[in-house]
């Protein structure tokens, strides 16, 4: 895979936008999901998903993408735990 990620994964973190924006949280949680697929290696990507997840209740996958994001950003674990306080 590309270092920048397939070809589509900026349309789809845009469409997770503009759905999150309109509050349909469930076209948002799809569209930022093909997104990490097209890049996983992103991780604002895995933020944005990480918040719409803590949204809606699934707190399950936010700890899941937040297991994958805290050794790949440093410092972000005690970003988000402040945030939280």
């Amino acid at each position: 895979m590309p270092i920048d990620g397939l070809p589509g994964w900026r349309e789809a973190k845009d469409a997770a936008a503009i759905a999150l924006n309109r509050n349909d949280l469930a076209r948002a949680e799809r569209s930022i999901s093909k997104a990490i697929q097209l890049h996983p290696t992103n991780t604002s990507l895995l933020d944005f998903r990480y918040q719409l997840y803590l949204r809606t209740g699934k707190n399950d996958h936010a700890l899941s993408d937040a297991q994958k994001m805290i050794p790949a950003t440093p410092g972000w674990s005690t970003r988000i735990v402040g945030s939280h306080v």
